[in-house]
């Protein structure tokens, strides 16, 4: 969930969860199902990862999970449909659950990344204010907490920093990501 203070990324990759001993209300994971699938014991078909906010708004996201771990099946390659119709055609310079880690953007689909003027892409989570020097990655008074869920609501890649600027409506902020999974 957006502006909780905890980094969605550490919450789907560390060893344990529980929102009770983290202190991160509204957040969510089967811990049968998730230990199952990082150690290879759960034959995952199809992974879904839907972003959406408070008045429903959303995107989602199919992925081929044969195969795959809690790490590996967030590609470009594995990626089956988008809302977004040059994801497939463009080659992202991020495309990872990992994402840029230096600058704290996590499941981050970015189709160019430079000066922060020229940033775009299909999908940011924005963990904290590590290494936040471009404007449209910084929290503010509408969304004080990180970390950021931001999204292309258009059908191709987002230029995030129209966002901050002029308030476009290209760009959603969302308020929960979302990752369900189908297994045999």
């Amino acid at each position: 969930m957006a502006g909780t203070g905890f980094g969605i990324y550490d919450m789907w990759t560390t060893t344990s969860w529980d929102e009770n001993t983290m202190g991160v209300s509204g957040s969510w994971r089967d811990e049968s199902l998730h230990d199952a699938w990082k150690s290879g014991e759960l034959n995952v078909t199809r992974v879904k990862l839907s972003v959406r906010d408070f008045e429903g708004r959303r995107a989602d996201l199919i992925f081929n999970g044969t195969g795959t771990d809690i790490h590996n099946w967030f590609t470009q390659e594995r990626l089956i449909s988008s809302p977004w119709e040059d994801v497939k055609s463009t080659t992202p310079n991020y495309f990872s659950t990992e994402g840029f880690a230096a600058n704290g953007r996590r499941f981050y689909m970015s189709k160019s990344h430079y000066a922060c003027t020229y940033d775009r892409g299909w999908l940011v989570v924005k963990e904290s204010l590590v290494g936040g020097d471009c404007d449209w990655e910084k929290n503010s008074t509408e969304y004080p907490s990180f970390p950021l869920i931001l999204y292309s609501r258009s059908t191709i890649a987002a230029r995030w920093r129209v966002m901050f600027y002029t308030g476009d409506v290209t760009v959603g902020r969302a308020d929960f990501l979302t990752i369900h999974v189908d297994t045999e």
